[in-house]
């Protein structure tokens, strides 16, 4: 996905367009309506060529009613009837933003891009499509070029886009509001002291080959440990072959614990560089990861909070399908843990940890 001249429709917030090159245009023309509800969207499009240029957005604001703080935008794909850019909002009420993956076709593209918030996405209409904030909320720091991110503000569970992989019954994954990075919920995992996994998976953002970025703020709580001491090997972040479940051996781990030491690890062949730093615990960290040559020869990076960590190069990067964060641990020992997830998003390159 090519980014092109993000255009900025609420703080803090930019939309990125699909892949082809559009140019958007300045806002102008505004409506307003004192109703209870959302107010009306004015927009426009045209097309030259093969590209659509955005020539119109509209806006509309209310001063109360029930669709909430927000923003929500659509860029027009390959399509010969244009697409659309619009943009609402709503100073009281319940409703969020959201953040779709893009389409194109003879109804154009769409893309959309929220505020966050603690109901339903606000409001919208697009031949592209509409927004489903059980996909994805946007979150609070949901970077311009991210495919998918969420903040989990949606609701009191996860969103459509994710399934949950958990081969201990025992095990928990729930939407909390007792601690966040940003908002106010996040994803809360527990563990048992049996051998096994709980992750939270998508597949949105992954790219059959090439290059993907993906960050999420983690906050490890608590370790299950072997009885012993720290488990030798824990994976947090995976990309696996689509629809696999359980323990893979064929995951590209970019993050990882060896004996408690954060590593990259590729499986084949069960390898990567180990660091001499330990995971910290009690604390929100910002994670990022880069994995390059998909379905080739490629690459693994790792960073925490802006820094680089570790890399591994010239390695094997079997096809991957999905995305997972969470928990596996490969002992069975003596302890419970758990551990907090907030703010993940996943693009086709670097997003920060702002």
């Amino acid at each position: 996905m090519t980014i092109v001249s993000p255009c900025t429709r609420a703080p803090g917030r930019t939309i990125a367009s699909g892949s082809l090159c559009i140019a958007l245009v300045a806002c102008s023309a505004t409506a307003s309506s004192p109703g209870p509800d959302a107010g009306s969207v004015a927009q426009s499009g045209s097309s030259s060529g093969g590209a659509v240029t955005m020539t119109q957005v509209g806006s509309s604001s209310s001063s109360g009613g029930n669709v909430g703080a927000g923003s929500v935008s659509s860029s027009g794909g390959a399509s010969s009837s244009g697409g659309a850019s619009a943009s609402s909002s709503s100073s009281g009420g319940n409703g969020g933003g959201v953040i779709t993956g893009g389409s194109s076709g003879s109804s154009g593209g769409m893309t959309m891009l929220g505020a966050g918030g603690s109901g339903e996405g606000g409001a919208a209409d697009s031949a592209g499509g509409s927004g489903d904030a059980a996909s994805g909320d946007g979150g609070a720091g949901c970077p311009a070029a991210a495919v998918f991110c969420d903040g989990f503000e949606s609701g009191t569970t996860l969103g459509s886009a994710w399934t949950i992989d958990n081969s201990v019954a025992a095990n928990t994954v729930a939407i909390v509001s007792t601690k966040s990075h940003s908002g106010s919920n996040s994803v809360h995992l527990t563990f048992t002291a049996t051998a096994g996994t709980t992750f939270i998976d998508e597949k949105m953002g992954v790219t059959a080959k090439g290059t993907v970025w993906g960050r999420v703020w983690m906050y490890p709580n608590t370790e299950a440990d072997n009885g012993i001491g720290p488990d030798p090997h824990v994976v947090y972040i995976e990309a696996e072959p689509a629809g696999f479940t359980g323990h893979s051996a064929t995951g590209v781990r970019p993050l990882n614990t060896q004996s408690g030491k954060i590593a990259i690890n590729v499986d084949p062949p069960d390898t990567g560089p180990i660091t001499n730093i330990v995971l910290p615990r009690g604390a929100w960290h910002c994670f990022e990861w880069e994995i390059s040559g998909i379905g080739g020869t490629g690459s693994v990076a790792l960073y925490m909070d802006g820094t680089s960590l570790a890399t591994d190069t010239g390695t094997a990067i079997a096809a991957i399908g999905e995305m997972r964060i969470g928990y596996e641990h490969y002992n069975a020992g003596t302890t419970t843990g758990d551990l907090y997830l907030d703010d993940y998003a996943i693009g086709p390159m670097r997003l920060g940890c702002n």
